[in-house]
């Protein structure tokens, strides 16, 4: 479904898009977040531990430059987020 849609786009829309997650806030955000919480739970179906610990790592810096990047814009929110990655961590932990 996302592949189709990045095909229609034009091709200008397409470099923009491109050039959106190449930046370092989204590889940093979305990037590790997405990867922590594969590793972190590919870890714990197989059961082998330096996995899980790899993806909790991930999931934390994920955590961290979200709520940093959130802060400045609203305060309540961001502490909201931070919660949720921590509660995250423990059960993924």
């Amino acid at each position: 479904m996302v592949v189709r849609e990045y095909l229609k786009m034009s091709s200008e829309d397409r470099k923009s898009a491109m050039d959106d997650f190449k930046r370092p806030s989204s590889i940093f955000t979305m990037g590790f977040l997405t990867a922590g919480a594969f590793l972190a739970t590919l870890g714990n179906a197989l059961a082998v531990h330096i996995i899980n610990i790899v993806g909790i790592v991930l999931l934390g810096i994920g955590g961290i430059v979200s709520f940093l990047h959130t802060w400045r814009k609203n305060k309540l929110k961001s502490i909201y987020i931070l919660l949720l990655f921590l509660l995250s961590i423990f059960l993924l932990s």
